[in-house]
């Protein structure tokens, strides 16, 4: 009988680890794009942390570098992503004052 509840309890152990109940909950990222690549996405974070995340090209289309993103991921991989603010490039305006 000690034999069969151990194996159960075993068992049970392995089912939950298996299904993801353990997995690492999911977590939103704000910050700016520093990186798009194949199927992966860096992401530089308020506070100076840097993500790595795994990606389909699909998720990535409508985001370049420089672009404040709102990020969800879990276990590393990409799960989506909102932009919140794009890259503004100023340019030089020369005015010329006629006297």
């Amino acid at each position: 009988m000690k034999r069969f509840t151990v194996i159960l309890i075993i068992f049970l152990f392995t089912l939950m680890f298996s299904s993801g109940l353990y997995a690492s909950p999911m977590q939103e990222i704000t910050g700016e794009v520093t990186l798009i690549g194949d199927n992966v996405i860096r992401i530089l974070d308020n506070s100076g942390q840097v993500y790595n995340l795994q990606s389909a090209q699909s998720k990535l289309k409508d985001v370049s570098t420089g672009y404040r993103v709102l990020a969800t991921e879990k276990n590393g991989r990409l799960i989506g992503i909102k932009v919140i603010g794009v890259l503004v490039e100023a340019k030089p305006t020369i005015i010329t004052i006629k006297q």
